[in-house]
């Protein structure tokens, strides 16, 4: 698709649509497109190139460098899909987060104590700091705290749709617990937590620390200081990034620089009057633990490791995405992502499903180990959970394939050609053709209701179909591409509302619940001071 010979306004409405499969969350997907929305308007109709796109950013020259980086790369991407490559990049910096003392924290919530009116609200108050302070929650995952969401059973607080849409649980310490079973008595699970906006919790936490006396306090002050005191207390880096929600393990580290013990060992190591520093492993360091009751004998190393895995068999268990699912054909075929491989035996109606960790030898006896470890402890049911979510992924995966091979037979029987095995330009449908239907479908993509259907010149002359920045079709004359539209958008509009799709909707949902009780079980399990259970290494004696 020749992108250079479009208008601006249809050239920015093809990278909106294509920014939707970019961003997972609405509020980074709003912001991408809100600068997206200025660069069009600054442009003014004229194309975008690389000396404009320049010109552009040159406006933002006062910003903060992070700001800077973000709106060159969200630039760099449009201009590279356009075929106009900007050739700067701007490196971000590494900003260490602000101290806050716990001295300082203990003033907001004296502060705070001290109102004389309100009593309800103030205990709320101190509660929402007490929450933010010893979980580390973002200001907006506070917000979007609900009563159902703690569980005073296991000790956790669940964390939903995060930070780029990632679920997680953070064990609560016994008093938190305590003060917040006696705030949520009589109250409904769907109710909000705190009942306050992101916004308002902010402005609250500022409002308090000027009235104590420490305006340098704000809502994410209290989940650097979360972040930091567990560095303090000797805390590895793979456990603060778990806590604290990061996906990249650098974001964690810069907690870690913040207290700097480990310059502070080196140097001492140059002091023969100086105690002797035990050796460390770096970034993924943890306290020592403490000797197992029942007399299991087992080493810290071995833990540390199976503690470790328990972290990364978490950080698997995750879905494919509907368009990873529907790229597969229907028959004979194997496809892995990541994390998952699977075989489509008997064109969808069954599936050879396999864990990827399963397979790597490494980590084969140590994958043996963790799971006895689970099912000799208080985790025993976490590995059959583990089954019943691989049993019905595998039975997620069929359903969609049995909906895949139906949209084919329609799509076979309405234009009268085979649709064929791999993507290529040639007259007629292409593979796209018939999974942009499923996929639409089975997500109810609200994205693609504004979608259009494009027309554009595909190779050889040929006249393009383009929906959902996929070619679905190409044709001869534009009264043979203009019949493929007919056809897509009947078979949409009959699959649209199916009740296979919504059983595959419904399959799918229940597949997050379990994958989230076995995420919260093993996040449990990995952070556990005493390792939980037995397995041929460690067998009590």
């Amino acid at each position: 698709m020749n992108l250079r010979t479009k208008p601006n306004d249809e050239v920015f409405r093809l990278w909106r649509g294509e920014l939707a499969f970019h961003y997972r969350s609405d509020r980074a997907l709003k912001e991408a497109e809100r600068v997206i929305d200025k660069f069009e308007e600054f442009l003014g109709g004229y194309p975008p190139t690389v000396e404009l796109a320049k010109s552009y950013l040159s406006q933002f020259r006062s910003r903060e460098p992070n700001t800077i980086a973000r709106y060159t790369t969200l630039i760099g991407q449009l201009m590279k899909w356009y075929g106009e490559p900007l050739d700067i990049q701007i490196k971000q910096l590494k900003m260490l987060p602000q101290v806050t003392e716990p001295k300082d924290v203990a003033k907001v919530e004296a502060a705070m104590a001290s109102r004389k009116s309100h009593k309800r609200k103030t205990q709320r108050d101190i509660l929402l700091i007490e929450t933010a302070r010893l979980t580390g929650l973002r200001r907006g995952e506070l917000a979007n705290l609900k009563v159902g969401d703690l569980d005073f059973t296991n000790q956790v607080v669940i964390v939903r749709s995060g930070k780029g849409l990632q679920d997680r649980s953070i064990p609560l310490v016994p008093s938190l617990s305590a003060k917040k079973q006696t705030f949520c008595r009589g109250r409904k699970p769907s109710e909000s937590l705190f009942g306050l906006k992101a916004v308002t919790i902010s402005g609250k936490v500022s409002s308090w620390a000027k009235k104590a006396g420490c305006p340098q306090i704000h809502a994410h002050s209290l989940r650097h200081q979360f972040g930091t005191e567990l560095a303090r207390k000797g805390v590895g880096a793979r456990t603060i990034q778990s806590l604290l929600g990061h996906s990249d393990l650098a974001t964690t580290q810069l907690y870690l620089d913040v207290v700097g013990q480990d310059l502070h060992d080196a140097i001492n190591l140059l002091d023969e009057t100086a105690p002797p520093v035990e050796a460390t492993t770096g970034a993924d360091t943890v306290p020592k633990t403490p000797a197992r009751e029942e007399g299991v004998s087992a080493t810290e190393g071995h833990a540390k490791q199976v503690q470790g895995l328990a972290q990364r068999l978490r950080a698997e268990l995750r879905l494919p995405s509907t368009w990873e699912v529907f790229s597969v054909p229907v028959r004979g075929q194997h496809h892995s992502t990541d994390n998952l491989s699977w075989n489509v035996l008997e064109d969808g109606a069954a599936i050879e499903l396999s864990w990827n960790i399963e397979g790597d030898t490494e980590v084969e006896h140590l994958l043996r180990s963790l799971l006895s470890h689970l099912a000799t402890s208080g985790f025993a049911s976490v590995p059959d959970e583990i089954e019943e979510w691989k049993q019905r992924l595998a039975h997620y995966l069929a359903e969609c394939y049995r909906l895949l091979a139906r949209v084919r037979c329609d799509v076979e029987e309405m234009t009268g050609a085979e649709v064929p095995q791999r993507y290529k330009v040639e007259p007629g449908i292409t593979v796209w053709f018939p999974l942009t239907i499923c996929v639409e479908a089975v997500e109810k993509a609200s994205s693609f209701e504004a979608l259009e259907y494009v027309h554009d010149a595909a190779q050889g002359g040929l006249y393009g179909l383009w929906f959902a920045s996929c070619m679905i079709a190409a044709a001869s004359s534009e009264e043979d591409r203009d019949g493929y539209e007919k056809i897509h958008r009947k078979l949409r509009d009959r699959h649209a509302c199916s009740p296979e799709g919504r059983d595959i909707a419904k399959f799918y949902e229940e597949l997050q619940d379990v994958e989230r009780r076995i995420s919260s079980q093993l996040q449990k399990f990995s952070l556990t001071v005493h390792l939980p259970g037995h397995c041929d290494l460690c067998r009590p004696e």
